[in-house]
């Protein structure tokens, strides 16, 4: 429930741009990875990629 840090936003963006390089250049297919959808399949795929990081993350998971 808090918000990020400088540093972690940064690392956040700096993680979008990379994943988001990968879709363009080819290295991993981004129509597979985002799914059918409106808009450009790189950028879905690449929020993708950051919603799936930032989800697994342990502060975001509950622990029983």
């Amino acid at each position: 429930t808090r918000p990020p840090s400088a540093d972690e936003r940064a690392q956040l963006v700096k993680f979008y741009e990379s994943q988001r390089a990968r879709f363009a250049s080819g290295e991993l297919k981004a129509a597979d990875f985002a799914g059918p959808g409106d808009g450009d399949a790189t950028d879905r795929a690449a929020w993708t990629a950051l919603a799936r990081a930032l989800l697994n993350l342990d502060e975001l998971v509950t622990k029983g």
